[in-house]
């Protein structure tokens, strides 16, 4: 951090750690007045302020000032819930230190606040929420979620995706702790559904709260499953195998016109989308449904709503097999996937087990493994430009973007 900024939390840690630990509060409260000393504190949160806003006027470099408001921002969090723990085992204190105690908290609310709201693209949504805060939001969640419960079953939605719901809302009330994104993504879901539910006069309700959980990109396992059922279900009532490939072209044409809420998701950080998990799952069933309809003129595969409860998502991969081959031993070659000699085939089953390649529903680890240094001059060449794109996109998009912000 430069040299002109300093730690600006060091007087509330200094009360917390001294004079307003529990055994010395009623001592600090004989010596002097609460009322001063919760003034102090106020004025303590509002210098504090005043000092983030001369930073910002400052101009230092990005990374300067997210690691400069994650430490408050970590300091805050730390002293609000360190208070909270005061006032949870003070047992028999009295009114003031009670008082007291609240004040510390609030005055945490306040900075914390300030940083969320006016200072929001340095602020770290991915620490964890003070303990006051999500015990407060469980509790007005869990109250919330009584509605929607009454308001799905109202308005006749499957009691399946009603569970689905409800256990989402469930567990995250019962955590022990949870991150700002979290939270913030849980009360945006718990406003969208209750607006949405609000309204009277839809036909298809099922569809309806569907279609809003996609826009949220609630991207859970136990909706991504529910979804596959609804497709695979619906293509499995089709009677001919025309109908069944016209049906996956159909819902891969709706999906993709989906509107989803940019930056925003269940799981944004381990997980792909809701959209790119449903589009990757009806090419692998599409293309299942090419290779198992081999020969069977026009009779439809029976088989999708068994699959869709044990489907487990690959990558669908533009590359053939003897593509895919040759690229991972290129990235071999060149130390970017880094293997011991003899463990080039665990690269090999990595891919097998988590990627589709073009036209092909199962590949072997052993296929790969035997074409990665006999390709032809046509995967060559397919390989080639790929890589030349790559490059090309790297200059004109990437590094022209580094040149803009020098």
């Amino acid at each position: 951090m430069p040299y002109q900024t300093k730690f600006e939390m060091t007087v509330f840690e200094k009360m917390l750690s001294s004079s307003l630990t529990i055994e010395n509060i009623e001592r600090t409260l004989a010596e002097k007045d609460h009322y001063a000393l919760i003034l102090e504190m106020e004025d303590e949160a509002e210098r504090i302020i005043l000092e983030f806003k001369n930073v910002l006027c400052r101009q230092y470099e990005e990374f300067h000032m997210e690691r400069y408001i994650r430490m408050h921002q970590q300091g805050m969090i730390k002293l609000m819930n360190k208070a909270s723990g005061y006032l949870a085992d003070a047992g028999n204190l009295c009114q003031k230190g009670v008082a007291v105690y609240q004040a510390v908290i609030r005055a945490q609310e306040s900075l914390l606040g300030y940083l969320e709201t006016d200072l929001d693209r340095y602020f770290d949504r991915s620490l964890a929420v003070p303990d006051t805060y999500r015990c407060l939001s469980a509790e007005q969640l869990g109250k919330q979620a009584l509605v929607i419960s009454g308001k799905m079953k109202g308005k006749g939605v499957d009691p399946a995706l009603q569970l689905i719901v409800l256990d989402f809302l469930g567990e995250h009330c019962a955590l022990d702790s949870c991150s700002y994104q979290e939270l913030m993504y849980v009360k945006l879901m718990v406003s969208s559904l209750l607006r949405l539910l609000s309204v009277n006069g839809e036909k298809d309700w099922n569809k309806k709260l569907m279609l809003e959980l996609l826009y949220l990109n609630f991207n859970k396992s136990s909706f991504f499953t529910y979804c596959r059922k609804q497709i695979a279900a619906a293509v499995d009532e089709q009677r001919e195998l025309k109908s069944q490939r016209q049906k996956f072209a159909w819902y891969m044409k709706e999906i993709r016109k989906l509107q989803v809420k940019p930056n925003v998701g269940y799981n944004t950080m381990g997980r792909a989308g809701v959209v790119e998990l449903l589009t990757g799952y009806i090419n692998t069933e599409r293309a299942y449904l090419t290779e198992r309809s081999k020969g069977l003129a026009a009779e439809p595969v029976k088989s999708f709503s068994e699959r869709a409860d044990h489907f487990a998502f690959k990558l669908p991969l533009s590359l053939s097999v003897p593509e895919l081959g040759l690229i991972s031993q290129l990235f071999i070659d060149a130390r970017v996937f880094i293997t011991e000699q003899g463990q080039i085939m665990t690269i090999m089953k990595f891919f097998a087990a988590n990627v589709t390649t073009a036209g092909t529903t199962d590949m072997s680890a052993e296929s790969l493994y035997k074409v990665r240094k006999k390709a032809e001059p046509k995967v060559c060449d397919a390989i080639e430009g790929i890589l030349e794109e790559m490059l090309r996109v790297l200059r004109d998009v990437y590094m022209m973007k580094g040149k803009k912000g020098s």
